[in-house]
This record gives C-alpha cells, sequence and structure tokens, in this order.
C-alpha cells in the first residue's frame, strides 16, 4: 500500500479547492461541474475523490477554510486591544 505524504497531499486538497473557487466564480456553484472543477485542477476525477466526496464537500471544506481565516482575524483584533 502507497504511503500518502501529508504535505503534498494538503497542497494537492488546497489546489483542488482554489481551482474550485475560480469554477464558481466564474460558473456559479450550479453551473460548475466536478468535470470543470477537474480541468481547472488538472486532475481527473477518480483523483478528485480521493480528496472530496462532491461538490457539495468541497464548498463545505471552502466555508470552514474561509471561518477559520476569520476566527484568527478576530483573534488578533481582540489580543491587540
Amino acid at each position: 500500500m502507497r504511503k500518502v505524504d501529508p504535505v503534498k497531499h494538503e497542497k494537492k486538497r488546497r489546489d483542488i479547492l482554489e481551482a474550485a473557487a475560480r469554477c464558481f466564480a466564474r460558473d456559479g456553484f450550479r453551473g460548475a461541474s466536478t468535470a470543470d472543477i477537474c480541468a481547472e485542477a488538472k486532475i481527473s476525477p477518480g483523483h478528485l475523490y480521493h480528496y472530496f466526496a462532491s461538490k457539495e464537500a468541497i464548498m463545505g471544506a471552502m466555508a470552514e477554510a474561509k471561518l477559520g481565516e476569520a476566527a484568527a482575524r478576530l483573534r488578533h483584533m481582540v489580543q491587540k486591544s
């Protein structure tokens, strides 16, 4: 069984999220297909499913990342005051 490099795995996951964000910005959530996301990320559909179960899971991960960024900014603001 192949070992997963966690650094490479996380980078590829971020690459997919960035590609999906471009597709959603261009075509909307409903207009962007998983095939579009795969083409933008330069991966096969099978490869996508190693990282995300669905387009909805991609959107959930994007929302989670944005919430994490907002929480970090809030913590920083609170610490400064």
